[in-house]
């Protein structure tokens, strides 16, 4: 998934109120961005970083997607091609494409309650996410967390996590479960991608989608989108085959390896070497792959030995690694760095 080199991938830690009115900022964004004053004759360029008074048109072209943070930490991001209004500092009103929201919780009960609003039909969040699709005929609301309560017209439906709810014309429908939460949001991979290879919320979603593997009919698409993710899945994925998490799941720990052969940094070889050590031989073989692949080295075992030779048997060649890694990292300046990531969290 490419990334834009303009890029500003900085997020804000924190957003100080630059204008009077101003209820958010653009903090990630993967191309140009364009706003417009509510009473504004054009649109311009919005920098990253830059504040959104109330009122003010957004818009992104193809292929640009950006998150905004609101004065509350609540989030909003635009997929491609979508244009909405930021009315309020707790309302957006969507005429076209798809929205994400990750509503902040609301401490006090008289808070006012976020809301979005498409094909006048009216979302409140209940401290929730949520994803909105707007079609020229219908909005398509589906759940992530938390509830959303819906009203059109003289209707009203409360929609919980996991369930989907399409309204055609104005007209409330009946909701369904989601089959497939994170395929159905995977337009938010590239902007979770921008955020680093150890934020939160991305491990969680790989997690939601290497949940998948090995279970469902259509698995292979669930490990497609891992492997989209790019290198970005390593640290995950390593931390997963490491962990308690995957004990007694050997095939997903082998599935796991393989992916992280085929995607794997010269960063991840400290980590890979430790993979070399596993008492599963697929995931052995993997590491050995990667390493091959990275080094051009195979220090006298080939991927297949590493698979069905026992533990003992592969150590001499453990010991060649690991003494060829002591001379020869020098040559690997972003290891260091890599390193730094997988201690994070």
């Amino acid at each position: 998934m490419p990334i834009h080199p303009h890029v500003n991938q900085a997020v804000l830690a924190t957003h100080p109120t630059t204008h009077p009115a101003a209820v958010a900022h653009l903090t990630l964004a993967t191309g140009e961005v364009e706003c417009r004053p509510g009473d504004g004759p054009a649109w311009s360029v919005l920098p990253t970083g830059g504040a959104v008074p109330a009122g003010t048109r957004l818009r992104t072209g193809p292929a640009v997607r950006c998150e905004f943070r609101l004065n509350d930490g609540s989030e909003v991001r635009l997929d491609e091609n979508t244009e909405l209004t930021l009315a309020s500092p707790s309302r957006f009103d969507l005429a076209s494409g798809q929205a994400w929201s990750s509503v902040a919780h609301r401490g006090a009960p008289a808070a006012r309650p976020f809301e979005a609003v498409a094909h006048a039909v009216t979302f409140t969040a209940l401290g929730t996410q949520f994803d909105l699709r707007s079609q020229p005929a219908e909005v398509t609301l589906t759940v992530a967390e938390g509830s959303v309560r819906v009203a059109g017209g003289s209707s009203e439906v409360v929609v919980p996590a996991g369930q989907q709810l399409t309204c055609p014309d104005g007209h409330l429908g009946d909701p369904k479960p989601v089959r497939d939460l994170a395929l159905a949001t995977r337009w938010l991979n590239e902007i979770l991608v921008m955020k680093g290879r150890d934020d939160p919320e991305l491990a969680r979603r790989l997690d939601d989608l290497f949940a998948h593997i090995g279970e469902a009919k259509m698995s292979f698409l669930y490990e497609d989108e891992v492997r989209a993710l790019g290198d970005h899945c390593v640290v995950p994925l390593t931390r997963y085959i490491q962990s308690s998490r995957s004990a007694g799941q050997e095939a997903k720990r082998a599935t796991a390896a393989r992916i992280v052969a085929d995607v794997a940094p010269p960063w991840a070889i400290p980590d890979l070497l430790k993979l070399l050590n596993d008492d599963n031989g697929e995931v052995r073989s993997a590491a050995a792959r990667a390493l091959g692949r990275l080094t051009g080295q195979t220090m006298g075992r080939s991927p297949e030995q590493w698979r069905e030779d026992t533990r003992f048997e592969c150590e001499p060649s453990v010991n060649a690694w690991q003494k060829w890694w002591q001379e020869n990292r020098e040559r690997y300046p972003g290891v260091a760095r890599g390193q730094a990531e997988m201690k994070k969290g």
